[in-house]
């Protein structure tokens, strides 16, 4: 063989097992549970929904609410906002190599991949709860404005409640521990109501004033329920409601077959062209 080719074929050979070692070194040692360089770990091989497997689904983003009272706003920039705090739950999900894409006739549909994810209906409440939470005094049959709501949220985590139920406990923004605490104090004996989405979770006597920005939010809450609930007001509550449109589980099936192809046609052209790069055939003698 001549020299030459030969170190060619050897230099070749090194950079396609070296890169093919870093690109699939962390999705296997992730498998195995092995510990890699956090330099490795960047560099690793992306996968996708289609090598994966995962959750997709569509949401349809209703701006209409919003553009109603808002004659301001307009139909891209609520969608873009909704696809942020989307991005925001996802990414307290853990989830990586996420896909958000804006769709439909209108541009008003959320596209979402969410890769090595398997369980659609928690995806769905996760993702496409509004989330949005209210404190507000009860004034007879009815409850009154919102005196404080998620927004002013600044920390929230499962904690317990006095008989050791899964709880979640809230931090409160500077100003939304002011506001808290003025209201807590003018208002000593009335019940305060915390209300989730338009459905009141409980509704504690204020026995005293709360001046430290901290509570607890008690329900009828499963350990699941509470992390996620705990998830949601930690990244925010969707500023517009959201319409499920479908969803289902996709497997990895079609991807692995591929990469098998794309693996087995690869190494038969490097066997080819090593064949006749670096063994030419003789030519037949008169």
């Amino acid at each position: 063989m001549n020299r030459r080719l030969r170190w060619k074929l050897i230099t070749v050979l090194i950079i396609i097992v070296g890169t093919s070692a870093l690109a699939w070194l962390p999705p296997v040692a992730a498998r195995l549970g092995l510990p890699i360089p956090d330099a490795i770990a960047a560099r690793g091989l992306r996968l996708g929904l289609d090598l994966k497997g995962g959750v997709q689904f569509v949401l349809r983003v209703n701006a209409q609410e919003v553009l109603a009272l808002d004659p301001t706003a307009t139909r891209d920039e609520v969608v873009r906002q909704a696809r942020q705090a989307v991005d925001r739950r996802i990414n307290a999900l853990g989830v990586v190599e996420s896909v958000i894409a804006v769709q439909g006739d209108h541009r008003d549909e959320l596209l979402i991949q969410l890769p090595g994810f398997t369980d659609v209906a928690r995806a769905r409440e996760v993702v496409g709860a509004t989330a949005r939470l209210e404190w507000r005094l009860v004034e007879g049959d009815h409850l009154g404005d919102a005196a404080v709501t998620g927004r002013d949220v600044r920390r929230a985590w499962v904690a317990r409640d006095d008989f050791g139920r899964p709880a979640i406990g809230f931090a409160l923004t500077a100003d939304g521990a002011r506001r808290f605490a003025d209201l807590t104090s003018h208002h000593i004996g009335r019940q305060i109501a915390i209300v989730l989405d338009d459905q009141v979770q409980s509704s504690p006597v204020i026995e005293t004033p709360i001046t430290g920005g901290e509570g607890v939010i008690r329900g009828s809450f499963s350990r699941a329920e509470a992390t996620d609930l705990a998830l949601l007001l930690q990244s925010g509550a969707l500023p517009v409601s959201m319409t499920f449109l479908g969803g289902e589980y996709v497997g990895p099936t079609l991807g692995a077959s591929s990469v098998r192809a794309g693996v087995i046609a690869s190494l038969g052209a490097a066997w080819r062209w090593s064949s006749s790069s670096c063994w030419p055939t003789t030519g037949a003698r008169a």
